[in-house]
């Protein structure tokens, strides 16, 4: 095997050891054709696109002689555009017996057989074309045309086409899923013909017919797979996760099968290659930016937050996104001063701190965006969120993040940190709503949340590690456009939120 790849490798050592310094254009595109040619051998050159490429290689080798010196970040873009002039895409023709012409084509020639396709209203014939600056009776003043002359032609080409020597007339009874309406032209065809030889369009239709039964099998099957049904997979009790973080909890509650994908199959769902910024890149730099201002000096908040946006204008981003979110960020900043000279009144600010509680076998872990520590041992928890904030009802059935992070505080586990008592717990909104940049308090008493949200996770631990407790799919969606990670995993599609979930 080494001994077959000899010659690849060795054609791509000599291209690689011309990027350290300048070299001559020309030594760089020889060992860029021999590099090229060693991996794709004579098929590179295959067919008109390859002759193509061959032509504007060789024509890029003689130019190079002359050149001179070149550095090897110029030479991809001086090969691209040599190239650029004669590369072309291998055009596609199935068979040479079968041609797809439009209107314009099928007036000046003929075929053997001819299908007339898509005659549906709005398909054949469209739509008159809507002309944005001249009304119609502008159009008859200048002497154009009216739009429907355009409909005329299109009748005049379906019949002289429907006139050929074998013809099949087709159209497609639903589009999108919906009922779709027959052709007018069709439609008078098929009157016309009814009221000269009934017998004939009768004959024509059972033509039709037996070519629909031809096609039915194709489309059909042999044996068709039945659905999957709605997953709810039961791993050994050695393989379930004994550790969770407090955002990973909601997952458990709402989609257990998404923890089953992450911890028991270790699969982790990769960004595409160039993937745009999003809300989530935002979610995590204004995160950044609130540590900073958070951790700023307190005697000029202004400062501390000017020097924390600085964070945004050096993130790798588009200059207009980066501006788009900037002015977000200042759209937030009065509200941002005024909350933060509050809070800083009432206690010192430690930010991203790391905790754990752990209990019958099982580990809680979570990074706290924000805790205040106030007189007398108190505490004050805030959650940063760049989204939609919790309701009251969805934070004592599903967003137990913060409770459970209240309840890892007095319990004394936060690096740094003993045990405090929460009095507070807050989502502040970073987002472009209403109250954006104010703290919204959660309602209930903080230290009975805790204590609620801890025994409950573990129950519901002790209930995932009995060996008949599944990991349903989308057991209890945030909502109908709810979309997993691992839904094409899970098979959705082929089985219902409302079906059962089977092991």
């Amino acid at each position: 095997a080494d001994a077959a790849f000899a010659p690849l490798a060795g054609a791509f050592a000599r291209l690689m050891a011309l990027q350290a310094a300048p070299h001559e254009l020309a030594a760089m595109a020889a060992a860029h054709l021999d590099c090229a040619w060693a991996l794709a051998g004579d098929a590179l050159w295959d067919k008109a696109a390859g002759v193509a490429a061959r032509a504007a290689a060789q024509g890029f080798s003689v130019a190079a002689a002359v050149y001179g010196p070149c550095e090897a970040r110029a030479y991809p873009p001086l090969f691209a555009a040599a190239l650029g002039g004669e590369a072309r895409e291998e055009a596609f023709r199935p068979d040479p017996r079968v041609a797809i012409w439009g209107p314009l084509e099928a007036r000046m020639q003929t075929a053997d057989l001819v299908i007339l396709g898509g005659l549906n209203e709005g398909v054949w014939p469209g739509p008159p074309a809507p002309d944005p600056w001249l009304s119609r009776p502008m159009r008859a003043r200048v002497g154009l045309p009216a739009p429907e002359r355009a409909m005329g032609l299109g009748a005049h080409d379906v019949l002289s086409a429907a006139c050929g020597r074998a013809v099949i007339l087709s159209r497609a009874l639903r589009s999108g899923g919906a009922p779709t309406t027959r052709s007018r032209w069709l439609e008078r065809l098929v009157t016309l013909t009814r009221g000269v030889d009934a017998g004939a369009l009768a004959a024509m239709t059972a033509r039709g017919a037996r070519l629909l039964a031809l096609v039915d099998p194709l489309e059909r099957p042999a044996a068709s797979a039945p659905p999957e049904p709605r997953p709810a997979p039961q791993p050994p009790v050695a393989l379930r996760p004994d550790a969770l973080s407090v955002t990973q909890v909601e997952t458990l509650i709402r989609d257990p099968y998404a923890i089953y994908a992450q911890k028991v199959l270790r699969l982790k769902r990769l960004d595409p290659v160039g993937r745009a910024p999003d809300a989530r890149d935002r979610g995590m730099i204004l995160h950044d930016v609130m540590a900073r201002f958070a951790g700023g000096d307190a005697g000029d908040l202004a400062a501390a937050l000017a020097d924390a946006a600085a964070l945004l204008d050096d993130a790798p981003l588009p200059p207009a996104l980066r501006r788009l979110w900037r002015a977000r960020l200042d759209r937030l900043a009065p509200t941002l001063l005024r909350e933060e000279a509050r809070r800083r009144a009432l206690g010192a600010p430690r930010v991203e701190v790391k905790g754990a509680l752990a209990a019958s076998g099982f580990t809680l872990t979570a990074r706290a965006d924000r805790i205040d520590l106030r007189a007398g041992g108190r505490a004050a928890l805030y959650d940063y969120k760049t989204g939609a904030i919790p309701s009251d009802p969805q934070i004592q059935a599903f967003a137990k993040q913060l409770p459970l992070e209240a309840a890892i505080a007095q319990a004394g586990g936060y690096e740094g940190l003993g045990a405090v008592a929460v009095v507070e717990m807050a989502h502040v909104s970073l987002g472009g709503g209403k109250g954006a940049g104010a703290a919204k308090p959660v309602k209930d008493d903080p230290a009975a949340l805790a204590a609620e949200a801890w025994a409950g996770l573990l129950r519901l631990m002790a209930a995932y590690a009995r060996p008949d407790t599944g990991y349903p799919a989308r057991a209890r969606p945030k909502h109908i456009a709810y979309a997993s990670d691992y839904d094409h995993l899970a098979r959705y599609g082929e089985w219902e939120d409302g079906d059962m979930a089977l092991p």
